[in-house]
């Protein structure tokens, strides 16, 4: 077919002039084709490489955080404050969900007596949320009346009484909190409650 009826094309723009048989210009038409295919695959390898690479480098990052969480763990179950409440911070600081290791570690620095520190790490807890703020309280209330803090639990205690029904575990503590600071009628008044 090529021999016998060779073809002809012949494209003309302004100056310039192609002219060849029709059945080059196919092959180069499909040449042309197949490397612009082979390039969109190539540019399109070379994108999935950097997103994968991204993936990696952040399920790398995922396995420390978890290794390290898990030390932080192991250090606060140990007993070790120090290493619990710094590695637990780094954690929070790390994590996109930083709640429960701010609570940890405010925990582990109130068990370490670093009461600015801890206090420092519940306010970062609270502005995490209108929940997390609640659930701060509550641990900062628990702070307050292990500190023999009395008044202080009561206020905040009463705060969260305020905007919310406290569980009955709360209103117990709230209940031994006014009987330490001889409050008879509000003892009074939160029994018959």
């Amino acid at each position: 077919a090529i021999e016998e009826t060779p073809g002809y094309v012949q494209i003309r723009y302004q100056s310039f002039l192609l002219e060849t048989s029709f059945w080059f210009f196919l092959l180069a038409l499909v040449c042309l084709m197949l490397a612009l295919l082979g390039l969109w695959f190539v540019f399109r390898k070379i994108l999935m490489m950097r997103k994968q690479v991204a993936e990696s480098r952040s399920r790398k990052a995922e396995r420390m955080l978890l290794r390290k969480t898990d030390v932080a763990i192991s250090a606060m179950i140990e007993c070790r404050w120090e290493d619990a409440t710094n590695l637990l911070t780094e954690v929070a600081d790390a994590s996109k969900a930083p709640l429960v290791f701010l609570l940890l570690a405010a925990r582990s620095a109130h068990n370490l007596g670093l009461t600015d520190h801890r206090d420092n790490l519940l306010e970062r807890a609270q502005s995490l949320s209108k929940e997390s703020k609640r659930t701060a309280s509550y641990l900062r209330a628990e702070f307050y009346i292990a500190d023999g803090k009395h008044r202080e639990a009561v206020k905040l205690l009463t705060d969260i009484r305020a905007q919310e029904e406290l569980p009955e575990i709360w209103r117990g503590k709230l209940l031994k909190c006014y009987e330490s600071l001889g409050e008879k009628r509000k003892v009074e008044a939160l029994v018959a409650e």
